[in-house]
């Protein structure tokens, strides 16, 4: 009796998991807009604060030519919060070096979104 033909082609392999695929995908589509270390998007809350991150959000770091540090970090945020974004940079900055354990980035380039971007939570008032 003969065996049925087994095809090793990948499109007849075992299916992998999402939890195995995706961080490829996701590193190299984040690299493609300036995140080698995609760790920043995906913990950008704990980086800077659940406040500050609720109203920003980091687009790409552009770093000079042939180096992996004193990058400038593109961030998103609404025009309302950029003030206070500009005066907290020297922090923010401080919060991403640390977090990466170098000078990755040393100075914010901010770009103004609308305001519709963000969901800004507004407290229920209690009549």
């Amino acid at each position: 009796m003969s065996t049925p033909h087994q095809n090793t082609s990948p499109r007849w392999q075992q299916p992998k998991l999402a939890s195995v695929a995706i961080p490829s995908i996701v590193k190299s589509a984040l690299a493609e807009r300036g995140f080698h270390q995609q760790d920043i998007i995906l913990h950008w809350a704990s980086i800077v604060g659940a406040s500050l991150a609720k109203h920003t959000l980091p687009q790409k770091i552009v770093f000079p030519h042939n180096q992996r540090e004193n990058g400038c970090l593109h961030l998103e945020t609404a025009s309302v919060f950029a003030l206070d974004i500009q005066h907290a940079e020297p922090q923010i900055v401080d919060k991403i070096n640390t977090f990466f354990g170098y000078n990755a980035v040393t100075r914010l380039k901010l770009l103004h979104v609308p305001l519709t971007k963000f969901a800004l939570a507004v407290p229920a008032v209690k009549r």
